[in-house]
């Protein structure tokens, strides 16, 4: 299903209705973005993607250009200017439905590890690393696909008291320092943390409130359910116990790192 979202008609379902083949390409679309942006290739048997909305704003769609041809004219390379996609995610429609009419701004994240919050915005570069927490069964949400110019990356080391660290001049994000391998899902709050692109843009001296190279461009509804497949380790590798002078094979299933003994019954009726 997919409808599209105008913001001067300023409410979701009040603008274009999309065809169905439409709605179907859309969304097809949306989990394509979504599926190649996944730092767990796992991912893609846990999330389930339902309803796809087109956004249309059309003054951050020209800023986005603006911003574009203001740093080409300033020396930046294509790979400097090419766009990209990042990601938010939000608990009920109307968190995404607010974003999309007013963008994304300043003060609006309780990161800080990469730059100070009140002068630029944080955003995920992976589709499932988009909360400090991890992903459970059930867990549902909104999440906003955006369109995002990078521009200059600078790469800083994380920071982790109050002295944040500032926006960098001739620079337009900042990254965290690479690792030889992001953590795993056992330390998902520094996995997320770590993968985040910290966004701003510098003007005349002082930060935009909403920087313009972020762009809303679909919102898509979400829900995460535990693969249910638990492998089954081979016989031949488990151990013959005895009890009381008779073999008995324990059965041991492997789910979420956790080994589960189950004793197998000592006779069976075929």
């Amino acid at each position: 299903m997919g409808d599209r979202w105008d913001e001067e008609t300023g409410g979701l379902g009040m603008g274009f209705h999309l065809e169905s083949e439409e709605s179907s390409s859309l969304l097809q679309t949306a989990v394509s973005v979504l599926q190649s942006s996944y730092l767990d290739s796992t991912s893609q048997d846990g999330f389930q993607y339902s309803q796809a909305i087109l956004v249309e704003n059309h003054v951050f769609l020209s800023e986005l250009k603006a911003f574009a041809q203001a740093k080409e004219a300033a020396g930046y390379s294509q790979e400097e200017l090419e766009e990209t996609f990042a990601f938010l995610l939000f608990d009920n429609e109307e968190e995404a439905k607010e974003v999309c009419q007013t963008g994304l701004r300043v003060n609006s994240s309780s990161i800080s590890t990469l730059g100070d919050p009140a002068k630029g915005v944080y955003i995920s570069k992976y589709a499932d690393c988009l909360h400090p927490r991890p992903w459970y069964h059930g867990k549902s949400g909104y999440i906003v696909i955006c369109k995002l110019i990078k521009g200059k990356v600078k790469v800083v080391s994380e920071n982790y008291t109050t002295s944040y660290t500032c926006p960098s001049p001739g620079y337009d994000c900042h990254v965290a320092v690479s690792r030889s391998n992001i953590p795993s899902k056992a330390s998902h709050c520094q996995a997320f943390e770590q993968s985040q692109y910290y966004v701003y843009e510098v003007s005349d001296g002082s930060t935009a409130e909403r920087p313009r190279q972020i762009c809303p461009y679909i919102v898509i509804t979400c829900q995460y359910r535990e693969p249910k497949e638990m492998p089954v380790l081979a016989i031949e590798s488990l151990p013959d116990l005895h009890h009381k002078g008779r073999s008995i094979w324990w059965l041991f299933l492997f789910y979420k790192c956790t080994f589960l003994p189950l004793p197998l019954p000592l006779s069976c009726s075929l």
